[in-house]
């Protein structure tokens, strides 16, 4: 389902994700077979490996 999802942004937007070391991603190699995108995952306490994400939460604090 997911990948579905990601098959539908434009593939300017899909280039590459990155994410934690959780289980959430067990299927990433599912999920680069069915996107074509890279998965890249962050070195534990990188929060600057996950740049979206970290600006993100900054804002939505502020």
């Amino acid at each position: 389902m997911f990948s579905k999802i990601l098959n539908k942004l434009n593939p300017i937007l899909k280039k590459s994700m990155t994410y934690d070391n959780g289980i959430e991603m067990a299927r990433h190699k599912e999920i680069t077979n069915k996107t074509g995108m890279k998965i890249y995952f962050a070195h534990p306490y990188s929060s600057w490996q996950r740049g979206t994400n970290e600006n993100t939460n900054g804002l939505t604090r502020r």
